[in-house]
């Protein structure tokens, strides 16, 4: 399953990820992305940086620049 998955990110030559600083921004990746979830929102991550969590917003594009992934890391 690794292989495969480094084959396919290979083969959409995904760039390295980098920071999304703006709330409308992310929350608009995130819409256009399949299976996004309400637990990605930019809001989620500020609600629980209420709790003391530190919340990047990180995404992961094609040499396209067409984002293909994203992720709220805590």
């Amino acid at each position: 399953a690794v292989a495969a998955f480094a084959r396919e990110i290979h083969r959409l030559m995904i760039e390295q990820p980098i920071r999304v600083y703006e709330s409308a921004e992310w929350n608009r990746l995130l819409k256009n992305l399949p299976n996004h979830h309400l637990l990605q929102s930019w809001e989620w991550g500020a609600l629980k940086e209420k709790y003391g969590w530190k919340a990047e917003r990180m995404v992961w594009r094609t040499s396209a620049q067409q984002p293909i992934a994203a992720a709220q890391i805590t």
